[in-house]
């Protein structure tokens, strides 16, 4: 098969987001496949993030008008369907469906079959939180349709799958479940931090949180938790890895008190990162909502002890390994940290148990789900 693949969103925040880490496992995995051709689009005027396996794929120049916000709309819309048609791809695959127009997008006109990853519909659960405006509304309401007339799905968890059939009325024949894997950084040996900000924190003292401000990643709400425990004489610190500047006070104004103890860490790289999650006392992972939850198979990964929400895809990722709790309810959020920096003999017996859990997770698997959904999009256009 020519497969196409839209990789420019490596190119948006340097690649440090959830589809650039789905698009940098990916892509090597898809590249020990001998029998396909790759062609990746990627905007003129920019590199990609990341190495990759050159022998397998072609860059393809995507052209990016000077329009402003305008400009990934024209390219997406415009250019990507005419380029891949030209170049007579089978399939064409957009890694993610995007909630504003300035972001790459899936294409309304689809000439060839394309194959579309949906890693979650957050946006129709919690629409106040991540739909700001009426435009940001209307143009996911877009999205949704170029969704619902792939050739094909796939759904990086179960959980997102029967949402995807149960709102979006796709039926489950044309879903493929492709599970997402950690990087191989995180269940590499340990290696120093390289950065300062470790200077700071103690091995096994902190409580650490992964994935940002976001209204559904429940912040608030683990930071009370976080917060109870302050006033009960403990002392852990609540270390938060954002790509965003916030302040976690506005967040939770209770916690003022202890404003101290909580740190926020920009712009932490993978190695960094990885130092984190074995260093941390626990990841405290509350969501309300997750279509998988990759910072739960990142901790697992590294060694570290999970506390994370029993709602939507997180027991799928995080199995029997995982701590689970009742993300609206505080206390047991609180409760569950605390019993843990109480114990470190369950800490190690819950690393343990998520290290074989996070083994079962592999690119190589996701890899082979996606070149079945790409021969079934195939067949079917």
């Amino acid at each position: 098969m020519k497969i196409g693949i839209d990789v420019t969103l490596l190119q948006v925040r340097g690649g440090r987001h959830g589809i650039g880490s789905y698009l940098r496992g990916l892509l090597p995995a898809l590249g020990s496949e001998p029998a396909h051709e790759y062609h990746l689009f990627a905007y003129e005027d920019g590199g990609l993030a990341g190495p990759l396996p050159p022998e397998r794929f072609r860059q393809t120049r995507l052209p990016r008008p000077a329009l402003g916000r305008a400009s990934a709309l024209v390219a997406h819309q415009l250019a990507l369907p005419r380029l891949a048609a030209r170049l007579g791809l089978d399939v064409l695959h957009v890694p993610g469906v995007a909630t504003n127009a300035s972001m790459p997008s899936i294409p309304l006109w689809q000439p060839l079959p394309v194959v579309v990853t949906v890693h979650d519909l957050t946006p129709l659960r919690f629409p106040r939180e991540t739909l700001p405006g009426w435009r940001h509304r209307a143009f996911y309401r877009l999205m949704l349709r170029a969704v619902r007339r792939a050739a094909h799905l796939l759904c990086s968890s179960r959980a997102t799958r029967d949402d995807v059939v149960a709102l979006l009325g796709v039926p489950a024949g044309r879903i493929t479940v492709a599970p997402l894997a950690a990087d191989p950084i995180f269940a590499a040996p340990p290696a120093p931090p390289c950065d300062p900000r470790a200077g700071d924190l103690s091995a096994g003292s902190f409580v650490l949180h992964v994935g940002g401000p976001s209204p559904v990643k429940n912040l608030s709400g683990l930071i009370a938790a976080m917060g109870g425990l302050w006033a009960g004489g403990r002392q852990e610190p609540l270390v938060l890895v954002s790509s965003l500047p916030f302040d976690p006070i506005a967040l939770c104004p209770g916690a003022a008190p202890y404003r101290s103890r909580i740190r926020v860490l920009e712009g932490v790289a993978a190695p960094f990162l990885a130092w984190l999650y074995r260093h941390a006392a626990c990841l405290a992972f509350p969501s309300f909502y997750e279509g998988f939850g990759i910072p739960v198979l990142e901790a697992m990964a590294s060694g570290c002890p999970v506390v994370a929400s029993r709602g939507a895809a997180l027991p799928e990722v995080g199995g029997a390994a995982a701590e689970y709790v009742d993300a609206s309810d505080t206390t047991e959020i609180g409760d569950a940290i605390g019993a843990l920096l109480d114990d470190p003999d369950r800490r190690r017996r819950m690393a343990a148990a998520g290290l074989v859990q996070a083994r079962a997770f592999t690119y190589t698997a996701t890899a082979r789900a996606t070149l079945e959904a790409y021969e079934r999009a195939r067949r079917r256009g």
